[in-house]
């Protein structure tokens, strides 16, 4: 556990949960099975993944995609583990992981391009914090980096009053047309498609429903997260 705990600290992504909760830790031991060579891999494979889906955070569905993609060369072996047989666990006792390091680098290159960025962002906003907010949503939706830029300074010094909220879709207009509006544009909430619920924060209801899988319902996910009213419970306790 305490290993777990450490090396969870160890992320760089946008949307990570500071403390490991317990879902997500059973979730690892279990597809990991405690190897301790196949915890870090999953680990940092996770995070990989979660900058190129846009996820930015790694969650239970994450971990078992990346297991089921990335790391079928040891399923065998973990599936000897969990059956405990220690005849086949020793088949598998000098198995490795091929190309893992390649995509290791891979991971490592994404996340020093991304913190370049950043930083240049925040001298260019002049560490205005939500300049750079608006401008890593905006990234988020497919807007151009580099166009975005000269927006959001006018946006933030026309309308200096307004929420990040409300002046994405101001932005949004001027990236869309390319044209300075005469006059004040009146905010407009900024729609964000089903197959985007998985970038949203974690605490959104449609975050929530993108992690239940095909097949699976929302309530027993909704129930589990203590997002439910028990009216039975209710009853008796007011009875």
């Amino acid at each position: 556990m305490a290993f777990t705990d450490k090396l969870w600290q160890y992320q760089w992504l946008q949307r990570r949960e500071e403390i490991l909760s317990d879902e997500v830790r059973d979730c690892w031991f279990e597809l990991s099975q405690g190897v301790l060579d196949i915890v870090v891999k999953l680990f940092v494979l996770a995070q990989l993944r979660a900058i190129a889906t846009r996820i930015e955070r790694i969650t239970p569905q994450l971990l078992r995609q990346v297991y089921e993609d990335e790391l079928k060369p040891v399923h065998a072996m973990l599936a000897a583990l969990r059956s405990r047989d220690p005849e086949l666990i020793a088949r598998y006792s000098d198995l490795s992981i091929p190309d893992i390091d390649k995509k290791i680098l891979a991971l490592s290159a994404k996340i020093d391009e991304a913190k370049a960025s950043q930083d240049s962002h925040q001298n260019r906003y002049g560490g205005n914090e939500q300049a750079i907010r608006l401008h890593n949503l905006l990234v988020g939706m497919d807007c151009h980096s580099e166009l975005i830029v000269p927006l959001i300074e006018r946006a933030f010094s026309s309308y200096p009053n307004l929420s990040v909220r409300e002046l994405m879709p101001i932005v949004l207009d001027w990236y869309n047309s390319d044209e300075k509006p005469e006059k004040k544009t009146k905010p407009k909430l900024a729609g964000i498609g089903q197959k985007e619920w998985h970038t949203l924060h974690s605490d959104d209801l449609r975050f929530k429903f993108s992690q239940c899988g095909k097949g699976n319902l929302l309530y027993p996910a909704f129930k589990k997260a203590g997002l439910t009213f028990d009216v039975d419970d209710w009853l008796r306790r007011m009875g």
